[in-house]
Formats: structure tokens, C-alpha cells, sequence
């Protein structure tokens, strides 16, 4: 049986955190931008290392949801610059995916 989810390669981390700052930085603003149209290409650039899609899917959800809504809130009101919030979200989504292969493989 195959995991659930494959382990971040550096190159997948650092392109799925950069997307993940570009995205914050768009959304301090309140119109439309070069920010979005930087998230929308670092997006791109994301899929196109080897990440796993579930893990994309699960870190840009955690956006909209659960802790990540308070560290987008906390990046908004600049209490965490966009970078530090963004590696904030890919460490938790690195995590949690570290605690579901571990349960699986008990």
C-alpha cells in the first residue's frame, strides 16, 4: 500500500511557501493587484514541482479554515509578516501529514 501523502521535497516546500506569501500579501489588499496576479503564477509554479496535490490542496485550505485563518489575520494586521505566516502554515500542514502517516502505519 502506497502513503496516503508524499513528504515535501525542498524544492515543493520553498515554491508552496513562496505562493503562500504572495497570496497573503494579496489579500492585505483591498482591490485587485500585481499581488494577485503574483499569487495566481507562484500557484502555478507550485504544481509544477513534484508536490503531492493533496498536500497543495490541504495548505491552500488551510487558508480559509481552522489555524490558518488566524495566522492570515495575524499576517493582515502585520502581527507576523507574510513570510513567517506562510512558513507557519506549511509547517503545520507538514505536520499534520507527518502524524497521518504515522497512524497509519501503526
Amino acid at each position: 500500500m502506497s502513503e496516503i501523502s508524499l513528504k515535501l521535497s525542498q524544492p515543493a516546500c520553498s515554491a508552496l511557501i513562496d505562493f503562500i506569501e504572495a497570496y497573503i500579501e494579496s489579500s492585505k489588499s483591498t482591490k485587485v493587484d500585481n499581488w494577485a496576479a503574483i499569487a495566481k503564477a507562484k500557484a502555478l509554479l507550485v504544481l509544477q514541482t513534484d508536490i503531492d496535490i493533496l498536500v497543495f490542496a490541504v495548505a491552500t485550505s488551510m487558508l480559509v479554515s481552522g489555524p490558518g485563518i488566524a495566522i492570515l489575520e495575524a499576517a493582515c494586521h502585520g502581527k507576523l509578516s507574510a513570510r513567517d505566516a506562510a512558513v507557519a502554515i506549511v509547517t503545520i500542514t507538514e505536520e499534520a501529514f507527518r502524524r497521518d502517516r504515522q497512524q497509519r502505519s501503526q
